[in-house]
């Protein structure tokens, strides 16, 4: 049975007057749900949501960091280094998450820097990143494991995080580092 519109004729309907009272019913529906849309609250008056401009880091920091996290009396002996492609929407959502972790000061036993895996290939070639997002843990200067359910264990967390999971896996990996005694410390997650 054919649709029909305004008009009791079917929609296929080839006579002019059928067509233009077609076009007539789209555009005044199409200027109402325009008039709902006007009266909706605006996004900014229900919620403030702050979006973190990312500022990413060289890889020569990175080996300075972990240098520096290697020595006596080191300010951070726990260093936290993601590779990201900043045009890749999981990837740059983590790179804002640990930013706004850089910039508001949760993290302060730990130093981390975000490497555009994009603009710097050879330092992701060199860690073995195939894909982005990508998290490496050092404590002092060694890589520690990563351990997943129902992964082999890896040296990097691949994949996106929030930044409450962010702060948690953080936090959980500086207990682990000061917990073990001697050895490779291994990071166990449930992410």
């Amino acid at each position: 049975k054919p649709r029909r519109d305004l008009c009791s004729e079917p929609l296929t309907c080839s006579e002019p007057h059928h067509s233009s009272r077609r076009e007539a019913h789209t555009q005044g529906r199409r200027s109402q749900l325009l008039r709902k849309l006007r009266n909706l609250p605006s996004r900014s008056s229900t919620r403030s949501i702050t979006i973190m401009e990312v500022r990413p880091d060289s890889y020569s920091l990175v080996d300075d960091a972990l240098r520096a996290s290697r020595s006596a009396g080191a300010s951070h002996r726990l260093v936290v280094v993601a590779l990201v492609d900043l045009w890749a929407p999981p990837a740059l959502a983590l790179a804002r998450a640990l930013e706004a972790l850089r910039a508001g000061g949760d993290v302060t036993y730990a130093q981390i820097l975000i490497v555009d895996a994009g603009a710097d290939k050879a330092a992701a070639w060199e860690l073995g990143v195939v894909a982005t997002p990508a998290l490496f843990f050092y404590f002092d200067g060694e890589r520690l494991r990563v351990r997943r359910p129902e992964r082999e264990d890896d040296d990097k967390f691949v994949g996106a995080a929030t930044q409450e999971q962010l702060l948690e896996v953080i936090r959980h990996a500086r207990h682990v580092c000061a917990e073990s005694a001697a050895g490779a410390p291994v990071l166990a997650l449930d992410l």
